[in-house]
């Protein structure tokens, strides 16, 4: 067995451009300070380091670092270099000075003495067709084994070193002093709940039986794994299972999904494969809640969270049921039992609880297991013996090491006998975490050709990672690994979220890339944004830009510009826009300003860079202005209108997949297409569709409500039993004389339904195909409901099964609690000054002008400047998207200031009374 099949890489990216001299990316690193020597093969000679971080953990600060390869120049012209080193490219001193070069390869070399304190490397060149950049990783290469035998070595030491972690070596024999994680594996203090008896006694038995790429060694005898099998299924009471009855059609929902959100670029016949899982499990229902939280019971992050539980609960479900019934696996060994004393015995002699926690009545087990220390000073150990014999004696744990693997953690362990760590080495600790989460199965590190299917792997293909702490803000990392920010939510992979494992993560870009952890570009000048404020125009033709939404059908989706200056960094910035083919080979993103030359196009960039940093304290340039003002109402007339798109209901229900139903009259409805439920009714206006734009964006709409109904939260229909919550899949609607007819499937039987809301009541008209049990409509028996079939007594309506089951359920509209009419308060002001805008989240305010006269609209910007949105006439009524916590001033057509509004966090009216007379 081996765990990567070759000594462990530093970095992985692609060379296909490379010359058969110099078929391997990367330049040849020799760290050398006094007597000890270090040669690595890495990706860019670039870093930063604090004063007592050094190049490598086990070469001290006050080293020597000279980098050696070739250097690719795919267009001749006059280059120049920099850099905190001496520069050598095709012989000649390249720094600071410019050299002429031909296409082709050019050796390089470049040395670095390291002074006391902080030392930053960043190496750049320049020609006259591009900017000042970072090299980037994939213009250098170096010759096939032109390190030597020292280069050889390293590799297998850092092979080693990358296996010592992975394997958790040091949660029994120390990791600390060398600066190496420990990994906390799963906890197993509830893995009764989840797992069979069967599969956990074998899996004791020989882990890698299961699952070949496994790091858990095999540790215990067949009698042990029985009584370590009885204690743990003693420990998780597992939850009352429901019947297993996926269908085909939610199998093939679930394989769906796990192709699409990113689950198989991990988890395939070669690694981590899954085709075992279905025996593994209790249920699929088991497999479904550990997949909703993966970290609760697996807090190292090997396995992320995909699915969020509030509002993705019903998409493990789908991913589970296809593991579970399409992965069937073998059939286990029956477990016949064991003594639970002895497996609670071994479980803490054998060294178990040193990688898992187990608690028993909320009392963690200790560990008894006193392994030999190999971190402390003066340690001795043999790295022969043990763990790491040809053939690990009885009590051992035995991980069925290969040569290559074997030979790695040996190298690494004796060459700490004579090279002590002696310093933190960020750089080795990124790749190496780069490596552990597997960032490269989505990531592209390096520049890559653009894919041959552009038009799909534009939209779907992650952001390279190549140069990221030199593009991306920390903040801005630290947000999207811990925080689940996410940049590109039109994208059906996702992002999956580490949890604490990747803590230290955002800071290790900057340091790997040579950048400042901070940017160090000043703030830029608001009258210099002020002055450009067109020059954003022709960005929000295709990314969303505040409240206006430019996320269309047939264009390739972008980022919301509102997050560029809290994600990027201003030099990336401007690289970006003045070519962005250079950066991305095949991105739809157009090169601006191009008839601009030299400082004036630089100077250009750097005003819209102002215009995105100071934007919510400006106003919308000419052309966006009229449509943020009238907004994008769809209007309802003589017939339904159905309009899909993430919708907010409340200021605490949003509906993600909404099917909102305008009906003539002013009566709305939203449908849930995941819950295949109603989700609420109201009375108003429509939909203000400009967060949406063309019914897709990144934001929610907003409902204009006058009175809102938010059904009791559950499914109401059961079939056969009224106490069991059902299996709901939703199967799409029809339109029969312009109605939508909702059809889903009900525990497998099929059903569709069609709402009508009316100024007194909901009307539910449901057809159930061919039911084989009693048919039951549940509710509370405070609401009270008619219906012209069945019998119907406290909530609970029952109809009998049958075949074209027909039935109608009347519910009078509540008064009371449930009508939702929110007004603000007008504040007068005469010649006080309104307040200042304040920050909040997305809302609407409906205004209505009383004062019989033309008003004008006026909003209070967030630094107190005045931006007029126009005439209200009066009587009339104008529906304005804003954020909870604006301030709209309120003037007559000779700006003599009347009153204002502060928005609330919920669509409010906002009535403009009639003038008083003195």
């Amino acid at each position: 067995m081996s765990f990567s099949g070759k000594p462990f890489p530093f970095v992985l990216f692609s060379c296909s451009f490379l010359p058969a001299a110099y078929a391997e990316p990367g330049l040849v690193a020799t760290y050398s300070s006094g007597e000890t020597t270090v040669r690595r093969i890495v990706p860019t000679p670039n870093f930063n380091l604090s004063a007592d971080e050094s190049a490598h953990s086990q070469v001290p600060p006050s080293f020597q670092a000279v980098y050696e390869g070739s250097l690719k120049i795919e267009r001749g012209g006059q280059y120049r270099f920099s850099g905190d080193a001496l520069i050598e490219v095709a012989g000649q001193a390249a720094k600071d000075k410019a050299i002429k070069l031909s296409p082709g390869e050019h050796p390089i070399k470049i040395t670095h003495a390291r002074e006391p304190g902080p030392a930053r490397l960043q190496v750049r060149w320049r020609a006259d067709f591009f900017l000042d950049e970072p090299i980037p990783a994939s213009a250098y290469s170096h010759a096939k084994n032109r390190g030597g035998e020292l280069t050889e070595r390293w590799a297998r030491i850092e092979h080693g070193r990358s296996l010592y972690e992975e394997l958790n070596c040091g949660s029994c024999h120390g990791a600390d002093e060398w600066h190496l994680s420990q990994r906390k594996f799963h906890d197993l203090s509830s893995i009764g709940s989840r797992v069979s008896g069967d599969w956990l006694q074998a899996w004791l038995r020989s882990p890698k039986a299961y699952r070949e790429s496994t790091a858990m060694p095999a540790l215990l005898s067949e009698e042990e794994a029985r009584d370590v099998t009885s204690y743990l299924m003693g420990l998780g009471k597992p939850s009352l299972a429901r019947k297993e009855t996926s269908s085909k059609g939610r199998i093939e929902a679930g394989k769906q999904l796990f192709l699409e959100v990113g689950c198989a670029k991990c988890h395939g016949e070669d690694k981590h494969s899954l085709a075992k899982v279905g025996g593994k499990y209790r249920s699929s229902q088991a497999l479904a809640r550990y997949l909703l939280d993966p970290l609760k019971v697996d807090p190292s992050g090997r396995m992320p969270q995909f699915f969020d539980p509030k509002t993705q609960a019903h998409e493990a479900a789908l991913v589970a049921e296809y593991l579970f019934h399409d992965q069937p696996g073998k059939a286990w060994p029956k477990f016949s039992g064991g003594d639970v004393n002895r497996g609670s015995a071994l479980l803490q002699s054998r060294g178990c609880v040193s990688c898992h926690t187990v608690e028993e009545h909320d009392r963690p087990l200790t560990n008894g297991l006193d392994a030999p220390s190999f971190t402390e000073k003066g340690s001795r150990f043999d790295s022969r013996q043990g763990c790491l014999a040809a053939a690990p004696p009885r009590g051992v744990p035995d991980y069925s090491l290969d040569v290559a693997d074997r030979a790695g953690l040996r190298d690494f362990l004796d060459s700490l006998k004579k090279t002590p760590v002696v310093a933190k080495a960020p750089i080795e600790t990124f790749h190496r975490r780069m490596s552990q989460f597997n960032c490269s199965a989505c990531h592209s590190a390096s520049a890559h050709p653009a894919p041959t299917d552009t038009a799909f792997f534009a939209i779907e293909r992650p952001p390279s990672l190549d140069g990221a702490g030199d593009k991306l803000q920390v903040d801005w990392i630290r947000r999207v690994l811990l925080e689940k920010k996410r940049g590109r939510p039109w994208m059906k992979m996702r992002m999956p979220s580490f949890g604490s494992a990747v803590a230290q993560l955002p800071k290790l870009f900057p340091a790997a890339s040579g950048s400042p952890l901070v940017d160090p570009a000043p703030l830029p000048d608001k009258q210099v944004a002020s002055a450009n404020l067109q020059s954003i125009a022709i960005c929000v033709s295709c990314h969303d830009y505040r409240d206006v939404a430019r996320q269309q059908e047939s264009v390739v989706p972008a980022p919301n510009l509102a997050e560029v200056p809290d994600t990027l960094r201003l030099d990336w910035f401007r690289r970006w826009i003045h070519n962005p083919q250079r950066i991305r080979t095949g991105t739809s993103m157009p090169q601006f300003f191009a008839e601009l030359k030299g400082k004036e196009r630089i100077d250009k960039i750097d005003a819209l860079w102002a215009v995105l940093h100071h934007q919510k304290s400006l106003p919308l340039p000419d052309g966006l202005a009229d449509t943020r003002s009238a907004g994008t109402q769809v209007i309802v007339g003589n017939e339904p209108v159905v309009f899909r798109v993430a919708t907010k209901l409340t200021s605490s229900l949003q509906v993600d997949r909404a099917i909102n139903v305008g009906l003539p009259g002013g009566n709305n409805y939203t449908f849930d297409a995941a819950t295949a439920r109603l989700r609420g009714t109201w009375k108003g206006g429509f939909i203000n569709a400009t967060p949406a734009w063309n019914g897709r964006g990144g934001k929610p709409v907003n409902v204009v409500t006058e009175a809102m109904f938010v059904p009791i939260d559950h499914f109401p229909l059961r079939i056969g039993d009224p106490a069991s919550e059902p299996k709901v899949r939703f199967l799409g609607y029809f339109l029969k004389e312009k109605h939508p007819f909702f059809r889903y499937e009900v525990d497998g039987v099929e059903v569709s339904e069609r709402i009508e809301v009316t100024d007194e009541e909901v009307i539910r008209s449901f057809s159930v195909a061919d039911a084989p049990k009693t048919v039951f409509f549940v509710d509370d028996e405070d609401r009270k409901y008619v219906s012209d079939a069945g019998s119907l007594k406290q909530g609970v309506l029952r109809l009998p099964a049958g075949k074209n089951l027909a039935f109608e359920v009347r519910r009078p509209l509540p008064e009371g609690q449930t009508t939702v009419k929110a007004a603000l308060p007008w504040v007068a002001v005469g010649d006080k000054p309104a307040p200042k805008s304040k920050n909040g989240n997305y809302t609407a305010i409906i205004f209505e002008n009383e004062s019989g006269r033309p008003v004008k609209l006026v909003w209070v910007s967030y630094d107190g400047a005045l931006q007029p949105y126009g005439l209200l006439a009066p009587g009339a009524t104008r529906t304005q998207n804003t954020y909870s916590n604006n301030t709209w001033l309120i003037t007559d057509q000779q700006d003599k200031r009347l009153g204002y509004f502060i928005a609330g966090p919920q669509v409010s009216k906002a009535l403009i009374p009639a003038s008083k007379k003195p």
